[in-house]
């Protein structure tokens, strides 16, 4: 067996008794967008792929259908299972599994009488209707403005001067912000994320990630065919030494992006300490840090320690974003960016989206000026802090992975309810989706070729109200009762 297929072989004895399939497939699909495999290349007939893998062919034809239904390849009768075409720029992205299914709007408290309605905590958004008043009462105050006009013409490529000022003030904390002149606004942190990747890294290059990471970051890497470089976690997020191994082993590693703020999906944060060994590292080894600092306004101010940025600006790119406290919709975030990447930057700008639209970032900039988007924050904090306390009253015992100020719980499948045997994530995704509740698998996490926890992540934020976070709370209550749990999640060994 050639050197592609014995990656395979490992993803796929990496994951017995789990989705061996779906391991099979993101081990293919890594191997498609480093360029390992190229446009038009065959796929080997399943039945011999299935020999030597040792699995069943069932498992090799699930597996292909699985980069099917993700547009990777494609299967003709006389030609076999092949690659598919390479992207265009204009072409679309094929989203993440998750991100593809279709969507039900979020469930109302009227609605969470319906035993039969889906209730998403698949999602992390804040659900206060004070922002929405604040939206009406500011596109009110902004159709009167008289300057309303200059928000339908081009704007600076990186963002109007008091719109990056805004950012430079969100980004900062612990006594420091980076300097307005460094920040560019754009359409989103996942816009940021695509951005910062397009500056540091060529498709085919390497970039180092934790080895549980952000859904979006991956579909990133994915889209501009970067290799994605897993790192041990653990209660701190990644560990500077591994990154420093991998620096030596890996020539062509550029740098890489990591969430030292409330970690998605563990919620773990990195101390002072840590701060300091990564920045050290990064510096030493001439890497680019791509630092994730989403879920950072989701704490108090002086909660956290100064973004990582802020000991190593040359050489880290800051993205950050309002999102999680003022809603998904505004579409604004900020990249904060070494000089020496300005070129490159603006290239990637002008060839996503010339400009982030002027419109959300103008309601930011003035919820951040006012105070609205502080006040905003307060109370998704305190949400958050406050079903945390009935997920415990509700589920009490559960394996928890939870930081006071996360808006997510990653939850343990493991031996616990008097059970012996490990559940399997994506059929506990699948039984409690089945019971009414949509959560996130850890597969949904997971850079191959590692495996997959039994785990899953479970948003507080998403749902609209308490009562149907109290709904989805009962219902998997019900699911996880260890006199149910053997026939509805169908343990495996």
């Amino acid at each position: 067996m050639d050197a592609l297929h014995e990656g395979w072989r490992q993803a796929v004895e990496a994951a017995r008794g789990g989705a061996v399939y779906r391991a099979l497939a993101d081990a293919i699909a890594a191997d498609i967008a480093a360029g390992r495999l190229a446009p038009g290349a065959a796929l080997p007939p399943q039945r011999r792929l299935a020999w030597g893998l040792g699995v069943a062919i069932a498992t090799v034809t699930r597996a292909y259908d699985e980069l099917s239904a993700r547009g990777l390849v494609t299967a003709e009768v006389g030609r076999g299972t092949r690659v598919g075409r390479r992207r265009r720029a204009d072409d679309g992205v094929i989203a993440p599994r998750e991100a593809a299914r279709p969507r039900r709007r979020r469930e109302t408290s009227a609605e969470a009488e319906d035993e039969t309605a889906l209730i998403d905590l698949s999602l992390a958004q804040p659900a206060d209707p004070a922002a929405a008043a604040a939206l009406s009462r500011t596109l009110a105050a902004l159709a009167a403005a008289p300057q309303a006009a200059e928000l339908l013409a081009y704007q600076p490529a990186r963002g109007a001067a008091r719109h990056r000022a805004a950012g430079a003030a969100w980004l900062g904390r612990a006594g420091w912000s980076p300097d307005p002149a460094r920040v560019t606004v754009t359409a989103g942190a996942q816009h940021a994320l695509v951005v910062a990747l397009a500056a540091i890294a060529a498709p085919g290059e390497a970039v180092a990630v934790e080895g549980l990471a952000n859904p979006s970051i991956l579909a990133a890497a994915r889209f501009r065919g970067i290799r994605l470089k897993p790192l041990p976690i653990d209660a701190e997020g990644a560990a500077p030494a591994a990154l420093d191994r991998l620096a030596a082993e890996d020539g062509r590693l550029r740098g890489a992006i990591l969430s030292p703020s409330l970690h998605n999906p563990t919620g773990a944060s990195m101390g002072p300490a840590r701060r300091a060994d990564l920045a050290h590292v990064i510096a030493r080894r001439g890497l680019f840090l791509i630092e994730d600092d989403v879920h950072a306004p989701l704490a108090p101010p002086a909660a956290l320690p100064a973004p990582v940025a802020a000991l190593c600006p040359d050489q880290v790119l800051l993205v950050g974003s309002p999102s999680k406290v003022l809603g998904p919709g505004l579409r604004v975030g900020w990249l904060a960016a070494p000089a020496a990447l300005d070129d490159r930057i603006a290239a990637a700008l002008w060839a996503s989206a010339w400009m982030a639209p002027p419109l959300g970032a103008e309601i930011v900039t003035r919820w951040i000026d006012d105070g609205t988007a502080e006040t905003l924050a307060t109370a998704a904090r305190a949400a958050n802090l406050r079903r945390r306390a009935l997920l415990d009253q509700r589920l009490p015992g559960l394996d928890l992975t939870l930081a006071p100020a996360c808006a997510h719980a990653w939850i343990g499948l493991g031996p616990d309810r008097g059970h012996d045997r490990v559940w399997d994530p994506d059929r506990f995704a699948e039984a409690a989706e089945a019971a009414g509740v949509r959560v996130a698998p850890a597969r949904a996490f997971t850079v191959p070729p590692v495996p997959a926890p039994a785990a899953a992540r479970l948003s507080l934020a998403a749902a609209p109200d308490d009562a149907v976070f109290l709904k989805a709370l009962d219902r998997l209550a019900r699911l996880l009762d260890p006199r149910a749990a053997p026939s509805s999640l169908r343990p495996i060994a």
